[in-house]
């Protein structure tokens, strides 16, 4: 859209998700010419402590206008950058696949005996 090639871009992502961390440097989810997609991956408790140390208090900040240079996207894309967004998504895209309609409540999870991991089970035609 800005006609800027990709080696001059630098993309940062801030995700509440440490594995988004591991899958940006993943081979696969580099563009043709081997270039990631997202060049540095930052947890929100990392900006927050970035934040913190530069001694930004946004309180104190005047008001400006938000830079928007690329437009506003959609509200799905939201979701993937929540713990557990890319799931979530996959189960409603399959869902609407299988079943004919979306899927209309959020995903039942539940804590595992592993820190920070959870899981579910959903049935989709039947299985």
């Amino acid at each position: 859209q800005l006609q800027i090639g990709t080696r001059s871009l630098s993309v940062v992502s801030v995700m509440p998700c440490t594995a988004k961390k591991y899958e940006a440097r993943r081979s696969e989810f580099a563009n043709g010419n081997g270039i990631a997609d997202v060049t540095h991956v930052i947890t929100t408790q990392e900006l927050a402590r970035m934040i913190e140390s530069a001694g930004i208090r946004f309180n104190d900040l005047d008001s400006s206008e938000y830079d928007d240079p690329l437009g506003t996207a959609s509200g799905a894309g939201t979701l993937f950058g929540l713990s557990g967004g890319v799931t979530e998504a996959v189960v409603r895209y399959v869902h609407e696949k299988v079943e004919g309609k979306p899927f209309d409540s959020s995903l039942p999870v539940a804590e595992t005996k592993l820190k920070g991991v959870r899981e579910t089970t959903i049935k989709i035609g039947g299985k």
